[in-house]
């Protein structure tokens, strides 16, 4: 693969494209931004002339799957794909294709020219109004540059989880089961992962446990006779799905068919 030098620019939105979520089709459309042409060119294609504008280049899918290190039909295929989310346009002659890249600016945005810093004149210092609007732009473009990732980790951490509510369903609801007396962080660490912005979820693993004659202890086991479900047990991950999915639900006893007796 022949490099060329210099630099190209990528649009800021592309993260928020199809082609970010795929490696492959992000692969080949930087390759395809890397090498088309940033000026006019004039360039012999089937014994003519042709002319291509910033934003165009020329290629074959054998040329392509080459530099990419796939074949060639998938580098068709890959092709074909970008042309479907209107990335690029593709215009086929005999010995190769014109491709052309559908976002291509010819000037520098609005966007990203630099603004000049605001510098205090000797007549005085900011005003509390400029101050403000300041910090608020500086806000907005630390927001806009952080990634996806990033954002999720933030929302997460901007959660509000009822933790003294979910105890108190669990005291109110389980009554055969123990009290707990301390709400340690351990245990606000558990009620968070399993927090789903709404009570119901423990509302009905607390109500199916406290029905439950094995884990209220009202039935025993043989191996553990003095057993029974606690806050911990029942806030676990894996037990809370088995209680649930009416693992340790009551079992229907069979009726018992009454026979006629003739006197």
């Amino acid at each position: 693969m022949t490099a060329i030098g210099g630099w190209f620019r990528v649009e800021r939105d592309i993260i928020d494209k199809a082609v970010f979520e795929d490696k492959s089709l992000l692969q080949i459309y930087i390759y395809l931004r890397s090498q088309a042409k940033y000026m006019s060119t004039e360039k012999l294609i089937d014994n003519k002339k042709v002319t291509l504008q910033p934003g165009q280049l020329t290629l074959g899918s054998r040329q392509l799957g080459s530099a990419l290190g796939v074949s060639p039909a998938t580098a068709y295929r890959l092709l074909k794909k970008l042309e479907k989310l209107n990335e690029i346009t593709i215009h086929p002659y005999k010995s190769c294709s014109l491709i052309t890249m559908n976002y291509w600016p010819t000037e520098t945005s609005k966007s990203e020219t630099p603004s000049k810093p605001v510098i205090p004149t000797d007549s005085g210092d900011i005003s509390p109004e400029d101050e403000t609007q300041m910090k608020r732009k500086r806000n907005a473009d630390e927001t806009q540059m952080k990634t996806p990732i990033e954002s999720k980790k933030d929302k997460k951490k901007d959660i509000v989880v009822p933790y003294e509510e979910i105890v108190e369903l669990y005291h109110a609801i389980c009554k055969s089961l123990p009290k707990i007396r301390t709400l340690t962080d351990n245990r606000k660490k558990t009620i968070k992962a399993r927090w789903n912005g709404s009570t119901d979820l423990f509302k009905e693993v607390f109500t199916v446990a406290e029905q439950s004659d094995f884990l209220t202890g009202r039935k025993t086991s043989q191996n553990n006779p003095n057993w029974k479900a606690d806050f911990d047990w029942l806030i676990n991950e894996q037990n809370m799905a088995k209680v649930l999915e009416g693992k340790y639900s009551n079992k229907e006893q069979p009726a018992q068919s009454h026979k006629k007796v003739f006197r």
